[in-house]
């Protein structure tokens, strides 16, 4: 008969007198305490991004104050402009203060991609990826260290650069930074799938999405931009093919990166077009 149990959590003991005792490993809670913060934090900003393209856009205030509001890791996102609530639900409100509730539905510039309950209708289409993202953290991939190894391995495409997804969001001005591709930045999407070979080796398939931000007020700005984009594609091909490939940290190690689906994602009121390429990374742990 097995007297004792063990997992890293800890192990379950049988004593003298026959009662089952549990004892947990003392370094347990701070370890994975740690993974669950971060892994909350990364929930916060995917739900936060995920929303924005979805968000009622006039001024730009309503979906900047979702980031003003929220305290990443703290798993409440709030949009604190005044009417967030009234646009959160959609129906028209009419005379004077205290305004009265119709059962008229309110109209939006961008619609129907943007309009009322934009987080259940983001969950409805990003919640796997999400939780797939928020689960490859809570199992100890270094998420964030890898981002910054396929930052600065991107980089190094004609001087381009990149900054935080938070900046791209909120301090973007259109032709401020005058740089090859505009604005660029790196996400997570959360989508990752692991593949084991006949010998049992695994590897890991990450997925990240590419973002240029730059002017898209006509057709001339957007093929410069398509031809920007293609062009980064075609030299990660032939990195991979000359064998250079990102310096990922600590145990793992890259074995391939694949640029695809090149599309404009959004244009914003200010007229900056938000272009994305999806870039799939394969990793593997080293021997």
């Amino acid at each position: 008969m097995t007297n004792k149990i063990e997992t890293p959590r800890g192990c379950i003991v049988v004593t003298k007198d026959g009662t089952a005792e549990l004892k947990w490993n003392p370094g347990f809670g701070n370890q994975w305490g740690k993974s669950f913060d971060k892994a909350q934090k990364f929930i916060d900003h995917e739900v936060i991004r995920l929303c924005s393209p979805m968000v009622p856009f006039r001024s730009g205030m309503l979906d900047k104050s979702g980031i003003l509001g929220t305290v990443p890791g703290e798993g409440e996102v709030v949009y604190n402009a005044p009417y967030a609530r009234y646009h959160y639900y959609g129906r028209l409100m009419v005379g004077k203060a205290p305004k009265k509730l119709t059962n008229r539905n309110m109209q939006y510039h961008g619609a129907p991609r943007r309009g009322p309950k934009w987080f259940e209708r983001m969950k409805r289409q990003h919640l796997h990826s999400i939780l797939s993202g928020a689960a490859a953290i809570t199992r100890g991939i270094k998420l964030m260290s890898i981002i910054k190894s396929v930052q600065d391995y991107l980089a190094k495409y004609d001087g381009m650069q990149l900054i935080n997804m938070s900046e791209m969001e909120t301090d973007y001005t259109p032709g401020k930074r005058g740089v090859k591709g505009g604005t660029s930045a790196l996400a997570p999407t959360g989508n990752s799938r692991t593949r084991t070979d006949v010998l049992g080796n695994k590897t890991y398939e990450n997925s990240y999405i590419f973002f240029a931000k730059d002017l898209a007020v006509d057709n001339s700005a957007r093929e410069d931009m398509y031809d920007f984009l293609e062009s980064l594609s075609e030299w990660i091909e032939t990195k991979i093919d000359e064998g250079l490939l990102p310096e990922l940290p600590g145990k793992y190690e890259a074995v391939n990166l694949v640029p695809s689906n090149h599309m404009l994602y959004d244009i914003e009121e200010s007229g900056a077009g938000v272009y994305q390429v999806e870039l799939i990374l394969t990793i593997k742990k080293r021997k």
